[in-house]
């Protein structure tokens, strides 16, 4: 099984509603995204070496996570500081659950198998700092 890997760097901002801590309160991370993809066997349609493709082929979910999450307030159902945001005209992004890097790896993996047809996604990783990450796959 071959694999490649896509990084991706946003700086986003977000709180925690029902969270007990410091996450209560809006603050932001730089966070990094990487998205695993995985193939059987190598193409040779874009270079003359064999890959699975191009990474260039990853441009749709870079597009889509500089449109919706970059320099955005990514708030969820429960969080109503989102209302003097949009007020302000900032730019702010809906998310079903809790914005949580597992959730944010969830949605991301459902967005990567939308966008990027071409091959299978294996998995998806969002580091929320450094030193901590979630990852989905299914």
């Amino acid at each position: 099984m071959f694999r490649a890997t896509k990084e991706f760097k946003r700086d986003m901002a977000h709180r925690l509603p029902s969270h007990k801590g410091k996450c209560y309160n809006v603050h932001w991370h730089t966070y990094k995204a990487l998205i695993t993809v995985k193939a059987e066997e190598l193409q040779k349609e874009w270079a003359e070496d064999w890959m699975i493709k191009d990474f260039s082929n990853f441009k749709p979910i870079k597009d889509w996570i500089d449109e919706h999450w970059d320099h955005a307030y990514v708030w969820s159902p429960a969080d109503d500081v989102r209302i003097y945001l949009e007020k302000q005209w900032f730019k702010t992004d809906f998310i079903v659950w809790s914005p949580t890097a597992e959730n944010m790896s969830k949605l991301l993996y459902g967005k990567a198998k939308e966008l990027i047809e071409w091959v299978e996604v294996e998995k998806v990783v969002v580091y929320e700092t450094p030193t901590s990450f979630a990852e989905y796959s299914e």
